[in-house]
């Protein structure tokens, strides 16, 4: 299977924060966060995955 990778641009999107990320991971579950995990806030059913953005990066989200 073919893997695509698109840059942020092609996304519409920018970066903020100031600083090169290495994502080591992607991680939907903010307890499942490791350092360097990019953590997908998505909406759930019962919770907003934003709610966890704070403790995300207190676990080393490398982004959000």
């Amino acid at each position: 299977m073919a893997e695509t990778v698109k840059t942020l641009g092609e996304l519409g999107l920018t970066a903020q924060g100031g600083r090169e990320a290495r994502i080591t991971g992607l991680a939907t579950d903010n307890r499942a966060v490791a350092p360097g995990n990019l953590f997908a806030a998505l909406p759930g059913s019962r919770v907003h995955g934003a709610t966890f953005i704070d403790y995300a990066l207190r676990m080393g989200a490398g982004a959000i």
